[in-house]
C-alpha cells in the first residue's frame, strides 16, 4: 500500500492486529516516478468510492493492464467495462466488495484487453464528448 496520511497508523494497527504485517508492504510516500511501476506489478486495483468523477486511477491501473473492482459511483460505470476490465459493486455494501475482490483475483484477467479498453479513454475524446454536450446544451437554450 503507498500513500502516506492521517490514516497511516491506523492502517499499520490493523495490518498488525491481522497478523499480516509479512503479507502487506506499507510503503508509505513514494516518488511520481515510481508510481507506474508500482500499479504494473499490482494484481488488481481496488476503488470502493462513495461518490467520483472518472477517476484517473482507474484509468491508470487499466492502461498498466490490472483489474479493477470499484463501486457505481459517479462516472465509474462509463470506465470499467464489468467482466472485461473489473467488477463492480454498490457503494457502501462490504459483503459484495469482499466477494468481488475474491472473485477479481480468482479469474484470469487479459492483460491487453484490459489495456485496450482504457485507451479509448483520451483527452481528445473527452474534448469532443464535452464539447457535443455543451453544444447540445447551448441549442436546448436557444431553442426554448
Amino acid at each position: 500500500i503507498a500513500g502516506a496520511g492521517p490514516a497511516a497508523q491506523t492502517l499499520r494497527s490493523m495490518v498488525s492486529s491481522a497478523g499480516i504485517d509479512e503479507k502487506v508492504d506499507l510503503l508509505g510516500s513514494v516518488g511520481h516516478e515510481k508510481i507506474p511501476s508500482l500499479i504494473q506489478a499490482a494484481t488488481l486495483l481496488e476503488l470502493p468510492s462513495y461518490n467520483e468523477g472518472v477517476p484517473n486511477v482507474l484509468l491508470e491501473a487499466m492502461s498498466c493492464g490490472v483489474p479493477v473492482v470499484a463501486t457505481r459511483a459517479g462516472g465509474i460505470p462509463e470506465v470499467v467495462d464489468e467482466g472485461v476490465s473489473g467488477l463492480l459493486v454498490e457503494p457502501g455494501n462490504i459483503d459484495q466488495l469482499s466477494d468481488a475482490i475474491l472473485t477479481a483475483l480468482s479469474v484470469t484477467w487479459d492483460r491487453s484487453c484490459i489495456k485496450s479498453q482504457a485507451e479509448r479513454f483520451t483527452w481528445e475524446e473527452n474534448i469532443g464528448v464535452t464539447t457535443g454536450l455543451l453544444n447540445e446544451a447551448l441549442n436546448t437554450v436557444k431553442n426554448s
